[in-house]
C-alpha cells in the first residue's frame, strides 16, 4: 500500500475527503488494509473482483458483506466522475443499496461468487502432457509474444516479469536453441538501459507505462530488486557480458545505501512521490543539468541520456540510455575517453545534486520473504562475482531473521519498531526456505541445512494440503478467510508453491530424505492440469519441471 501512487491518490481525494468519509461511515465499517501484510486476504478478493469486473489492479477497493463475503468492487475511483469512471459517492451508494434493499440476493450471488473461486483451485484430471512439451509450449508463446524491436512481451506498458525470463535460460541452457538466448539479451538489455532501471542510484522501478522501458512508475520495490539481481547474475554466468555484471552490483549499492535497517534486513519499498508528484526525486529538467554540468558536458550528457527540452513528463526527464558512448564520442568527434569521463563524471554529479532533494518515503517494515528474495540474489552474487561482502549481507540478514521472525518453531511475516508481526504465510516460509538453501550451496556451512530443515518441516506442518496436494497460501495461524487458495500461477512474484517445490526437492537431493523430494513432486504434480491449459502462467512451476526432471 504506502509505495503505490494511486493508493495514495484515491486516500488524499476520497478518504481525506469529509464528504465522502462521511458516507463511508455512515454506511460501512471501513478497513485499509496493506497487502504487503495480509497477501492472502489480497488474494482472495483481487480473484473476486476480476469475476466482477473482469479485470483487477490496485488500489483493490471490495465491499463485503457483513460476513467477508465480497459482492462488489473496483480499483481507483475518482472523488467525482472522471476517465470514464463513476465517482467514489455514487459507488458507496450502489453498494448500499443492493445489500439494504435486498441482502438475501446479495448473500446469494457473493457466496455464488465465492464458490467459482473455490472452483478455480480445484485442479480437473490432467491430460498427461510431458514435461518438455509443457515446456516448449510455454517457451513458443513468449516467443509469439516477444517485442522484436523493444524487447520483453507485448506492445503496451510492461513488467519485468522474471520468472518468464528464468525459464527461457533454463531453456536455453537445456537445449542452446539461439533464438531464446536473443529474447533474453534483447529483453534484459533493453530493461537496464532503460528508464525502468534509475541510471543514478541503482535498482529498478516497478514497471515501464510505455512500450519502450523508458517511463517507470517509480515505485522501488524490495522483491522485484531481488527477482531481477538474481536474474542479470544468471545471465551473466551464462554468457559473461558485463552489464550483467554491472546492474547487480548496482541493485546492491541501492539497497546498501538506503534499503538496510541497521540490523542488517532490508526495507520493503520506496515511494514513487516526492512531495506530492510522482517521480520527481529521478527525473531532471534540461536546464538543472545545463547549470550543474556547463554545456560543453551538458550537451554530451543530454545526448547520451535521451533529454530534451519538452521531456517526458511536464519538462522533466527520465534518464535512460539512449546511446552508446562509442556512437556518442563519434558524433561528438571526440575521444571515446573522453566521452566515458562526461558520462561518468556527469552521473556523479547529478547524484550527489539528487541527494539534496526531498526524498521519497522508504517504508522501513522488514517483510521475511521479501528478505528472503534478497538474501538468495545477494547468496549467488558472491557464488558470481566472488564479492566477500555479498555473502556477508546475506549472512547478516539471515541471522536477523533466523533471531528474530522464527520463533517457537514459527515464522513470522513482519518486523518493524523492534516487534515481530502477523503469522507467516506461504511467500515467507518458501521463499526463506530457498534462501537458506543457497546460503548452503554457496557457503558450505551445514547450519543452514539444519535450519532449512525446520522451516521445510514447519511448512508442510502449516499448509500442506493433505487432500489434493500443493501448499495453501494460509496457514493454520493465520486468521480463517472466506476462501483457502493455492494460486499456483506467477504474478508479480515467483508462485510460492513453485518456490517451495524446487526448494524441497534440493534439500531432499542435500539430504537424501526422500520425503521432501515426494513432496516437491506431488506439488507439481497437483497443479499439472493448471500447466496444461496455460503454461505461460506457470513458468515458475515449469521451472522445478526442468530441474527435477518428472
Amino acid at each position: 500500500y504506502s509505495s503505490c501512487h494511486w493508493c495514495h491518490v484515491m486516500a488524499h481525494e476520497c478518504f481525506e475527503n469529509p464528504e465522502i468519509a462521511k458516507l463511508m461511515n455512515q454506511w460501512f465499517v471501513n478497513i485499509k488494509v496493506d497487502r504487503e501484510e495480509y497477501p492472502d486476504v489480497d488474494a482472495i478478493y483481487m480473484k473476486a473482483l476480476v469475476e466482477l469486473t473482469g479485470q483487477g489492479g490496485w488500489p483493490l477497493s471490495i465491499f463485503l458483506t457483513p460476513d467477508q463475503k465480497p459482492y462488489l468492487g473496483g480499483t481507483y475511483f475518482p472523488p467525482t466522475p472522471k476517465f470514464n469512471r463513476p465517482g467514489f459517492p455514487q459507488i458507496l451508494e450502489e453498494a448500499y443499496k443492493l445489500f439494504s434493499d435486498d441482502p438475501i440476493q446479495t448473500d446469494i450471488q457473493s457466496q455464488n461468487l465465492l464458490e467459482k473461486i473455490y472452483l478455480q483451485n480445484k485442479a480437473g484430471k490432467p491430460r498427461g502432457v510431458k514435461p518438455t512439451k509443457l515446456i516448449k509450449a510455454a517457451i513458443d508463446i513468449l516467443k509469439k509474444r516477444f517485442d522484436e524491436e523493444y524487447g520483453g512481451f507485448g506492445s503496451g506498458m510492461k513488467f519485468p516479469e522474471p520468472m518468464h525470463y528464468t525459464l527461457m535460460l533454463r531453456y536455453w541452457a537445456e537445449t542452446g536453441d539461439e533464438e531464446t538466448l536473443h529474447i533474453l539479451d534483447k529483453s534484459l538489455t533493453k530493461m537496464a538501459e532503460g528508464g525502468l532501471f534509475d541510471q543514478l542510484g541503482g535498482g529498478f522501478h516497478r514497471y515501464s507505462t510505455d512500450r519502450f522501458w523508458r517511463v517507470p512508475h517509480f515505485e522501488k520495490m524490495l522483491y522485484d530488486n531481488g527477482l531481477l539481481a538474481k536474474l542479470f547474475l544468471d545471465m551473466f554466468q551464462a554468457t559473461k557480458q558485463d552489464i550483467y555484471r554491472k546492474i547487480p552490483e548496482q541493485i546492491f549499492f541501492w539497497m546498501e545505501s538506503e534499503m538496510t535497517s541497521q540490523e542488517g534486513a532490508f526495507f520493503s519499498s520506496q515511494d514513487a512521490d516526492t512531495e506530492g508528484k510522482e517521480g520527481v526525486w529521478y527525473t531532471w529538467e534540461l536546464k538543472e543539468v545545463l547549470n550543474l554540468l556547463g554545456p560543453k558536458h551538458a550537451k554530451v550528457f543530454s545526448k547520451a541520456f535521451g533529454m530534451t527540452p519538452k521531456g517526458q513528463l511536464d519538462g522533466r526527464n527520465v534518464l535512460y540510455l539512449n546511446m552508446k558512448v562509442e556512437s556518442l564520442a563519434e558524433m561528438e568527434n571526440i575521444p571515446i575517453f573522453e566521452a566515458d569521463h562526461i558520462l561518468k563524471k556527469g552521473k556523479k554529479t547529478l547524484f550527489e545534486a539528487r541527494r539534496k532533494r526531498a526524498r521519497p518515503d522508504t517504508d522501513k517494515k522488514i517483510i521475511t520473504s521479501w528478505n528472503g528474495l534478497m538474501i538468495t540474489a545477494l547468496a549467488t552474487g558472491y557464488s558470481v562475482l566472488g564479492e566477500e561482502k555479498y555473502i556477508k549481507t546475506a549472512k547478516r540478514c539471515a541471522e536477523f531473521i533466523w533471531s528474530e521472525q522464527w520463533k517457537d518453531g514459527k515464522l513470522y511475516r513482519i518486523y518493524k519498531d523492534g516487534q515481530s508481526s502477523i503469522a507467516g504465510c506461504l511467500e515467507d516460509y518458501a521463499y526463506f526456505f530457498e534462501a537458506l538453501i543457497t546460503l548452503y550451496e554457496t557457503s558450505l556451512q551445514s547450519e543452514w541445512v539444519s535450519k532449512a530443515r525446520q522451516v521445510a518441516d514447519a511448512m508442510i506442518k502449516e499448509f500442506w494440503d493433505k487432500d489434493e496436494g500443493g501448499f495453501f497460501l494460509s496457514g493454520k495461524l493465520r486468521e480463517q478467510l472466506v476462501a483457502k487458495l493455492k494460486n499456483p500461477a506467477d504474478e508479480a512474484m515467483p508462485s510460492a508453491n513453485a518456490i517451495a517445490s524446487i526448494a524441497l526437492l534440493k534439500l531432499g537431493r542435500l539430504t537424501g530424505n526422500k520425503t521432501y523430494i515426494e513432496k516437491s513432486e506431488e506439488t507439481v504434480k497437483a497443479f499439472q492440469v493448471f500447466m496444461e491449459q496455460s503454461p505461460v502462467a506457470f513458468t515458475g512451476l515449469l521451472s522445478t519441471l526442468s530441474a527435477s526432471n518428472l
